[in-house]
């Protein structure tokens, strides 16, 4: 049977499932699965268990579908398949371009255009898991008119190249689910009844598994958060509404027997203000909240620093004044790489333990500027440039000290070009420049400079001789990987990552520790996949830094009560208590798509008549994301704090997004502008920096406020006291770090 329960957010579509299979797990029914997204197993899984109790791990489990994929492969002994990675993935999309190049209409400058390779990529991945085959493409390009057909060939014969080489190896990933559907009718996962709950919709792999379940007899019960089936229902509900009927309608073209049930019951929260603000947040009513008893405060904030300097103070106020854990609370953006940086550094700095569950980008990090430095050297004439570049990403084993040193000879005498760096002749310029007089000290600076010039020649040198000969990407592979043993750098980064674990930042030390298995990744997938490609070393340096380009670096959280922060979409925590939304401005919530794509929103729709449904235009994406904001500003359930900075990176002005005046209008609170200089006073570093001030004679309301808040401290009082009679100079004995 196929069940369909629906209900808007807090109806408890989720504790009805939960439930029925503590009923099940009761009566020792076997081979349950509850299906989520990856982001939530956790907590489903911790749910699970507190609701089913010790009995669960004989009867039920929780999957998601890339794990249900690993289950089912082991089980029926296909689990050894390797799979390309993302990096793995571009290189063999760029040598499915290059192969195909001259029939290419519409894409033939692809093969010169890595950023064209990617969208290719990202096309392909679309159309597999919208499971649109190439035969389906060339197809639909006979009756397309002429611009599109060209496309849809074009892109019919990369989809074919890229299988063939994908077949030929490691197989594209994205082929798991397609694969899972096609073997579960000889698995034996799920007998006991199948249970999906927290996604929005469907992909056409995704609805061919559920629909492989039913074929096998399996009870399949969805969750999703929909008002009605109706077409008068709330826009936003859209996509899963669209998802409900799709599903329901496969069930009853199969024969299945199908019920549809919506959950009537009132929300469950306690706070009258956030079951109002459920109810009506995108509904067309004119009703208000009179009184939201502090439960929804909105703010402006000057820059985005000051956001995160508000979101770490209002963490601080919620611990202490209302007494909750770090872990009831969460700090959510729509576009978390902007603040994410900014925001572990405000945090660490106000003392409130943060966990950033977004995923850093690679390029960002050293190792991938440093190998994009080295090419650079190589094939731009050894510029200063780009040698102290190299240099500057502490990776080489050069002292700060050396580094300076070097850097001024550069560029005092202007040394430049391969031959200057390998001849065998030392250098011999004075150090000081032309009117310096030569004495002992400057012989052994000289001295210095010419080792530090060997030291940091040698390697770089040994690969530029080696790239000369290497024909292949094989062989340019190995001649990099000779490099990168020759300047040691796996031992560099495991000091890297020790020095960072004894100075308390074991965030950072465990994605320094994720870069090398990075990096020998990136190299074999280069080896693996090109192998005996002929390419220069210039050509092979840049596919490699677009290979490391794909990869990202996560962590997991070093302890369980931490503040949690991530983008909104990654918001799946079910209970949170207090949930602080930054970056409400009107250029950033809702979200608005960028455009980017293969297709153009008309296109798709013409696709779509065409048979090909390939996802949403651009008004399906913006009922999407406001599903998405309504989700995520559904999930507290005791406060709720919004802020938008008023002014850009560069000074320009934002306002307050659609969200914020919703808030606003349905509740009657007022947007508070942020003291952040207050706001400082609540934690002991930046308070410290405010009492400096009152010390130093520069005296504030602030800074005054900051003195009394340290002096109610215990480890401050003292010292406060000592210090603030003796005016400047005891000041300099009691916060030596903060009286300069």
């Amino acid at each position: 049977m196929f069940r369909l329960i629906l209900g808007r957010a807090g109806s408890g579509k989720t504790a009805e499932i939960m439930q029925e299979i503590n009923r099940a797990v009761s009566i020792d029914r076997r081979g349950l699965v509850l299906l989520v997204p990856e982001q939530y197993s956790h907590e489903a899984e911790r749910e699970l268990c507190r609701v089913c109790g010790d009995r669960l791990c004989l009867c039920a489990e929780v999957l998601s579908f890339s794990r249900m994929c690993s289950r089912v492969f082991d089980e029926l002994g296909v689990g050894d398949v390797k799979y390309l990675d993302k990096g793995g993935r571009l290189l063999s999309m760029s040598l499915a371009v290059s192969t195909v190049a001259p029939r290419l209409r519409a894409y033939s400058s692809a093969q010169r255009t890595p950023e064209l390779q990617e969208m290719l990529l990202d096309a392909v991945t679309e159309l597999k898991t919208a499971c649109v085959s190439s035969e389906m493409l060339e197809a639909a390009a006979e009756s397309a008119d002429k611009s599109l057909a060209e496309k849809l060939m074009d892109l019919a014969i990369i989809f074919e190249a890229y299988t063939a080489i994908t077949s030929r190896g490691s197989a594209d990933p994205s082929d798991k689910l397609t694969s899972l559907a096609e073997m579960l009718p000889e698995s034996t996962i799920g007998e006991g009844g199948i249970f999906i709950d927290g996604f929005t919709d469907f992909t056409a792999q995704e609805v061919a598994i559920i629909g492989a379940f039913l074929d096998r007899g399996v009870d399949v019960t969805v969750c999703l958060t929909c008002d009605t089936l109706k077409p008068d229902g709330a826009e936003f509900f859209d996509a899963s509404r669209r998802a409900a009927l799709s599903l329901l309608r496969m069930a009853k073209d199969a024969g299945h027997e199908c019920k549809a049930d919506t959950m009537e019951q009132e929300n469950s929260l306690d706070v009258p203000a956030l079951v109002f603000l459920e109810k009506h947040l995108f509904a067309y009513t004119k009703e208000k909240c009179e009184d939201t008893g502090g439960a929804i405060k909105l703010y402006s904030a000057q820059s985005v620093i000051a956001e995160c300097e508000l979101a770490a103070a209002r963490a601080l106020e919620l611990v202490r004044v209302q007494g909750c854990r770090w872990r009831d609370i969460a700090v959510a953006v729509r576009g978390f790489d902007e603040y994410q940086g900014i925001l572990e550094s405000i945090f660490s700095h106000y003392g409130v333990p943060l966990y950033s569950s977004g995923k850093s980008d690679v390029m960002k990090k050293p190792v991938p500027a440093m190998i994009s430095s080295v090419f650079e050297i190589l094939s731009g004439g050894w510029e200063s440039g780009d040698i102290l570049s190299y240099l500057k990403t502490g990776l080489v084993g050069l002292s700060r000290t050396d580094c300076d040193i070097l850097e001024n000879y550069l560029f005092t005498w202007g040394i430049r070009g391969a031959s200057m760096w390998t001849r065998e002749k030392p250098w011999s310029a004075h150090p000081d420049g032309f009117s310096a007089a030569e004495d002992e000290t400057s012989r052994e600076k000289l001295e210095r400079i010419n080792e530090i010039r060997a030291f940091v020649a040698k390697p770089l040198a040994g690969l530029m001789e080696t790239g000369k000969t290497a024909e292949t990407a094989a062989e340019h592979a190995a001649a990099v990987a000779k490099f990168l043993e020759d300047v040691k750098l796996a031992e560099r980064l495991n000091e890297r990552a020790a020095a960072l674990d004894e100075r308390g930042e074991q965030t950072v030390a465990m994605e320094y520790r994720q870069l090398w298995e990075i990096l020998v990744t990136a190299l074999e997938q280069c080896a693996g996949i090109l192998g005996d490609t002929h390419i220069a070393q210039g050509e092979f340096g840049r596919l490699l830094c677009l290979v490391l380009s794909q990869y990202d670096v996560g962590t997991i959280p070093i302890a369980l009560d931490m503040v949690s922060a991530g983008d909104m979409d990654r918001m799946r925590r079910r209970h949170i208590k207090h949930l602080i939304i930054l970056g409400a401005a009107d250029d950033r919530l809702p979200q608005t798509g960028d455009g980017a794509g293969i297709f153009s929103d008309d296109e798709r729709e013409l696709l779509s008549g065409l048979g090909l449904g390939l996802g949403e235009g651009r008004a399906d994406s913006m009922y999407r994301e406001l599903c998405l904001i309504y989700n995520c500003l559904t999930l507290p359930s005791e406060t709720l704090t919004v802020s938008y900075p008023s002014s850009g990176g560069e000074g320009s002005q934002r306002r307050p997004s659609m969200v914020m005046h919703r808030l606003a209008s349905l509740t009657g609170a007022e947007i508070k502008p942020f003291e952040q200089k207050l706001a400082r006073t609540s934690a002991v570093s930046p308070a410290m920096e405010l009492a400096a001030c009152a010390v130093n004679g520069m005296s504030s309301d602030e800074g005054q406020a900051a003195l009394e808040w340290l002096s109610s401290q215990a480890e401050f009082s003292e010292r406060i006291q000592s210090c603030v009679p003796c005016g400047k100079t005891g000041a300099r004995r009691a916060f030596p770090q903060i009286c300069r």
